[in-house]
Formats: structure tokens, sequence, C-alpha cells
């Protein structure tokens, strides 16, 4: 997902190197272990937001009044975010 986002890159180069203890030695393997450390927990915590994601809407799909009324709440915030806009001085 984040492979082509350069911010992520150079994350990883400012974040990881300062958690290598260069006195144990081999540098690129301490490297590694902490890239595959981040991967798994990068995996679990995905892997729970999605499937927290589709309980809550297969929650949301069988109740038909909760979706109605959040549809009723989505229009009332978009209609002041209009008003808001439309009377901004800016």
């Amino acid at each position: 997902m984040n492979l082509l986002n350069p911010k992520v890159s150079l994350f990883f180069l400012a974040f990881f190197p300062q958690f290598v203890n260069y006195e144990n030695g081999n540098v690129p393997f301490q490297m590694l272990a902490f890239g595959i450390l981040f991967l798994v927990q990068t995996l679990v915590i995905f892997s729970l937001i999605s499937i927290f994601a589709g309980k809550v809407g297969y929650f949301l799909r069988k109740n038909a009044t909760i979706s109605r009324k959040m549809n009723i709440i989505q229009g009332a915030l978009f209609t002041l975010i209009g008003l808001n806009i439309a009377f901004s001085e800016k």
C-alpha cells in the first residue's frame, strides 16, 4: 500500500537507525528484524481493522433504521458545511 509513497521510505530511513545497536554488530540483520517486526504488526492491526469494519458493515446493513438515521445525520452535516461555506466571508 505504501511502497510508492516516498514519505514512508523517509520515515524508515529516519526512524529505524535510532534503534540499531552498532555495538552488537550485524546491522543489516537488525534492520531486517525491525522491518519484519513492523510488517507483522501492520498485518495484525490492518487485519483487526478489516474484521471490525466488516462486522460494523454487516450490522449497519442488517438494521435499516440505523442506516436511515445515519443518512439523515450525514445530510444535515453536509447541509451545515455547505451553509458555512456559502456564508463565509473569505
